[in-house]
């Protein structure tokens, strides 16, 4: 072991007390000429395709090959063209922060279009202005649109195929539909504010979340049949702020100040904790029938808080300070647990056959807390204060009307 030691330190020294010629080196003469960059421009290294205006030739951008693309400045589009024309599928925009702009006055068609059928189309992270539409996938599938602001478009904001995905969008004064999407899709976290036609509406059944529409010439919503709404708010649209077609379901939506209806809904409809404010008619109007409802609430309605048909059943809502009545119901209406108060004419009024209304509040509401006509309703289990308490038709099974509760049974009614 010493005398290896002894051998590489020895080496050491020889290569130390060597004379530079003896020792292996690069050439140290530059080439001659000025110094050069080897390293290749990011343009060149990265997979993604840049787009940029061609002011010389005047050529509207077309992709027409699948890839990833992004913008490297504004794009300003041509008279009577698209801004961005895409002719394959299999292709990703990154707006990269940049606009995309027209000006309908020189004619500009869409913003960015898809105009052959296609699919897995991705526009994302910018903005685009004043066209006639200004995105349409109307003609692709399984696409995606996120975090996009559109502006000023005469006709649709954005517009995307089945299965496709609108996410994290605002649409400003678009002179038509705000969002639209066919069936099976999904738009999430958008804003719509100002639209001609309905802020959002649909081709199918589709689902929309966390969704706000605001002021507007029609609906705030006007989904397709099956589609599903969560947590939803239309503000001040100039007609309904929901208006529900069939079997569809709305989850904690809002609606506020509507010019019409709050909510107006169709047949085999499920509507859970939602709320209508301040709405121009009813807070809640089901006149199709078939309709479901549990703990929604109407409030402050310029006419009836819930204007149901028949087959409806209303459970744990609520209805305050309408000017009609609070719950107004056809035949075979079931009010189930709901609170009645301060409303017009009547707090609850049946005028059909064969409903229910069970465990019910009604006070101070200006006529009568509960009002039954027709006949085969039954009426058990309620309580009414501060009103012209109870006026029940003949032909209508009632419990027995008590002054106190203790002489009432769980069947009887009270008056307060």
């Amino acid at each position: 072991m010493r005398s290896r030691t002894r051998a590489v330190n020895c080496l050491v020294c020889v290569l130390a007390l060597a004379p530079a010629s003896m020792l292996p080196a690069g050439e140290l003469d530059p080439p001659a000429g000025a110094v050069a960059p080897t390293m290749k421009d990011l343009d060149d290294v990265s997979p993604r395709r840049i787009l940029r205006n061609d002011f010389d030739t005047l050529t509207p951008i077309v992709i027409d090959a699948p890839g990833s693309y992004y913008l490297g400045e504004d794009i300003l589009a041509l008279p009577s063209q698209h801004g961005i024309e895409i002719r394959n599928r299999d292709v990703t925009i990154d707006l990269n922060g940049f606009r995309v702009l027209g000006n309908t006055e020189v004619g500009s068609l869409d913003g960015i279009v898809a105009t052959v059928a296609s699919s897995n189309i991705v526009i994302r992270n910018g903005s685009v202005i004043a066209f006639t539409d200004a995105i349409d996938l109307g003609s692709a599938v399984e696409c995606r649109v996120e975090n996009v602001s559109v502006g000023f478009p005469t006709a649709q904001g954005i517009r995307a195929g089945a299965r496709s995905v609108v996410a994290d969008c605002r649409v400003t004064n678009p002179g038509s539909a705000g969002i639209i999407v066919d069936d099976e899709g999904v738009v999430e976290r958008c804003l719509v504010s100002e639209s001609g036609l309905a802020g959002y509406s649909s081709n199918g059944a589709v689902v929309f979340r966390d969704c706000v529409s605001t002021g507007g010439n029609s609906q705030g919503f006007l989904p397709a049949p099956l589609s599903r709404l969560e947590r939803c708010t239309a503000i001040e649209p100039a007609a309904e702020g929901f208006f529900l077609s069939s079997d569809s379901a709305a989850i904690a939506c809002v609606a506020q100040s509507a010019g019409a209806e709050g909510f107006q809904v169709g047949t085999d409809n499920v509507l859970e904790s939602c709320v209508s404010e301040n709405s121009s008619t009813d807070g809640f109007y089901a006149q199709f029938g078939q309709a479901q409802f549990l703990s929604c609430v109407a409030v402050d309605s310029a006419g009836v808080g819930f204007n149901v048909g028949v087959d409806c059943v209303l459970t744990d809502c609520q209805a305050r300070e309408n000017t009609g009545e609070g719950f107004l119901g056809d035949s075979r209406t079931q009010l189930i647990g709901c609170v009645a108060t301060g409303n017009g004419p009547s707090g609850i009024r049946l005028f059909g056959n064969d409903g229910l209304i069970r465990g019910c509040t009604a006070c101070n509401n200006t006529g009568f807390g509960i009002n039954v006509g027709g006949t085969g309703n039954g009426v058990v289990g309620n309580v009414t204060t501060s009103n012209d308490a109870y006026n029940i038709a003949p032909g209508n099974p009632a419990g027995t009307i008590h002054g106190t509760p203790s002489n009432a049974g769980p069947w009887d009614n009270l008056e307060l």
